[in-house]
């Protein structure tokens, strides 16, 4: 039955709330740390492909990959970003 509920509704439980429960870490956290620092390195296809392996791995995570990336990269980095032809979206945080 719990196998059942999970598979209907499932939960990613966050790293802390693993070890309250003595579960073992969760591969896909380790994806999704990795996917931040890439995207702060502004390595925008490196990172998405990161937080995509995140998902497909525990799909209880529920974010878009680009729109992730798009979050973490901080406004000084849009001049780099523009020599990669990365495009913000009109409502951006990051245009002002």
């Amino acid at each position: 039955m719990i196998d059942y509920a999970n598979q209907i509704v499932p939960r990613c439980l966050t790293p802390k709330q693993r070890q309250q429960f003595f579960l073992p870490p969760d591969p896909s956290h380790d994806l999704i740390e990795e996917g931040i620092a890439l995207a702060k390195a502004i390595q925008i296809e490196a990172a998405i492909a990161k937080f995509q392996a995140a998902k497909k791995l525990a799909p209880c995570h529920k974010f878009d990959p680009e729109k992730k990336v798009k979050q973490i990269l901080l406004p000084e980095n849009r001049p780099k970003l523009a020599k990669l032809k990365f495009v913000y979206p009109r409502n951006s945080l990051y245009l002002s």
